[in-house]
């Protein structure tokens, strides 16, 4: 269970509990493979200004917001698709 723990924690944002930076980097080494198979491969970014600082000043407030956020993505994509959290720090 550790192990599970371990290795969940570092493919994923502890504020978002989505995939993280070093997730999001494994899933785009695809798109050449996609490409050469002539395969759809579309990269969507959305740009949340001052997430972190909206985080910061609300703390725990701030959880239904993130957790909205974080379903919204979950439903945007289709299974076995990534949805991450590529900037920011958090503030845990």
């Amino acid at each position: 269970m550790s192990l599970h723990l371990a290795r969940f924690s570092a493919a994923h944002d502890p504020l978002t509990n989505i995939a993280n930076r070093r997730s999001f980097d494994e899933a785009s080494k695809f798109r050449p493979r996609a490409r050469s198979l002539r395969l759809a491969f579309t990269l969507v970014l959305v740009d949340l200004n001052n997430f972190k600082a909206v985080n910061d000043k609300s703390g725990t407030s701030s959880q239904p917001f993130v957790t909205s956020i974080r379903f919204a993505l979950r439903q945007a994509v289709r299974q076995g698709d990534t949805a991450a959290r590529i900037g920011g720090t958090s503030s845990r």
